[in-house]
């Protein structure tokens, strides 16, 4: 995978890489960037997290082609500052389902700059334009306002509350193709 946009790079993960475990726990080491996330559990050194993001990598080859778990690096600081998906949302059993998620991840440093609408942005259009997807959802908690707020700058409607995906009660927000296209 490698995306751009004009600020950021999409990619994979490298957990050889210093910069990309050291970013990654930046996130997931955070107990306020989990707190949304409760099926994340807090990282707590560098070891778990290479192994975390080695995992991820395993994953990304088990999903549809075009899809995954990916880097955000910030061009300008050659730096991670988040985490980028478009991948099938599992079921409450944790068996995958034809849905497609994007979702965003950000390091605190990097909340308020427009980062996660920019590349969740690209990640619609790769999946609508690339990938051929008719829909594409964003599965949020509904106290996560922020994260609301990106869904509904990317123009996804909102569904209502579900429990239909990873045994989680969470606002299910979604986009077509054709809603995508106006």
């Amino acid at each position: 995978m490698h995306l751009e946009t004009d600020r950021l790079i999409i990619r994979d993960w490298n957990p050889r890489s210093r910069g990309d475990v050291m970013g990654a726990f930046a996130m997931y080491s955070d107990p306020e960037v989990l707190r949304y996330f409760p099926m994340n559990k807090i990282v707590t050194s560098m070891k778990e997290m290479r192994e975390n993001l080695k995992k991820n990598v395993e994953k990304n080859a088990k999903y549809p082609p075009g899809q995954g778990f990916w880097a955000v690096e910030e061009k300008a600081e050659k730096r991670i500052i988040g985490a980028a998906l478009l991948k099938p949302l599992p079921d409450n059993q944790m068996n995958l389902t034809a849905d497609i998620e994007v979702g965003w991840h950000l390091r605190r440093d990097a909340w308020g700059k427009g980062f996660a609408t920019e590349f969740a942005r690209a990640l619609l259009q790769y999946g609508f334009e690339d990938l051929k997807l008719p829909e594409i959802y964003a599965l949020i908690s509904p106290e996560n306002q922020p994260s609301v707020k990106v869904a509904e700058r990317l123009n996804m409607k909102p569904l209502g509350m579900s429990e239909k995906y990873v045994g989680l009660k969470a606002e299910l927000f979604r986009t077509t193709t054709a809603e995508w296209q106006q």
